[in-house]
């Protein structure tokens, strides 16, 4: 089973308050997301081909110095060793990179899976499942009115709700079809029955990413690193 979970669908769906939850289990580390491969998939083609070391190299140094200068610091790795990113990567590419040091944070951290909440990711299961081998993902979605609303007021993001609508109603549709597809790997969670029922909305998370629940799970909003994302 592979150690990699991903959390989709759209932001302002309540996917920090279920990264803090999940954060608590013993066995997932779960730092707050630098999108590595939505902000660098673009701009592959700048690199040149990965096949040549320098290029490879020159990729690798930008990965880590986004992760390094991320608004929210990682626990207990300040600054990644680019020699040993490269020796775990499995081929030259940018989703080896960021397996490699989610692989390292988790290490960091004492814990045996890691969860990354860049939403969008879902854009890249082919390419995350041909990489990671059985990754699981989490489907979480939320009443699309009340994401456009919190867009509205949020710092980051589209301001207007046509656009916020059409984004977002492509991510469910991708999620969706990846779920009808692989009903195994994606599992379906509610942000309006997280926050009314959540401790048995994340028992049943938890059965299905094979992890233990614990009750301070509950308590995620409280945790220190819910402490550093809100005040950064």
């Amino acid at each position: 089973m592979s150690n990699a979970l991903f959390m989709v669908g759209e932001q302002r769906s309540g996917s920090n308050l279920l990264r803090v939850m999940l954060g608590q289990a013993d066995e997932i580390a779960a730092p707050h997301p630098p999108h590595i491969l939505e902000r660098m998939m673009p701009l592959l083609p700048i690199y040149g081909d990965l096949e040549h070391q320098d290029n490879f190299v020159t990729l690798v140094d930008d990965v880590c110095r986004l992760i390094e200068r991320n608004p929210v610091a990682w626990e207990n790795i300040a600054r990644f060793d680019r020699d040993e990113v490269m020796s775990r990567c499995r081929q030259n590419s940018l989703v080896a990179v960021f397996g490699a040091v989610m692989d390292m944070y988790a290490e960091a951290n004492g814990k045996e899976k890691w969860l990354c909440k860049s939403m969008t990711y879902i854009k890249y299961a082919k390419e995350l499942d041909a990489y990671f081998g059985d990754p699981k993902y989490i489907y979480l979605y939320r009443d699309g009115r009340d994401v456009t609303l919190s867009f509205t007021k949020a710092v980051i993001g589209d301001k207007h709700p046509y656009v916020i609508a059409q984004k977002w109603a492509e991510l469910q549709r991708l999620c969706l079809s990846e779920q009808a597809i692989s009903p195994h790997q994606v599992y379906g969670v509610c942000y309006e029955e997280l926050t009314a029922e959540p401790e048995p909305v994340l028992r049943g998370l938890c059965d299905f990413l094979g992890i233990a629940f614990k009750p301070e799970m509950l308590d995620g909003h409280l945790s220190s690193e819910a402490q550093r994302t809100a005040s950064s």
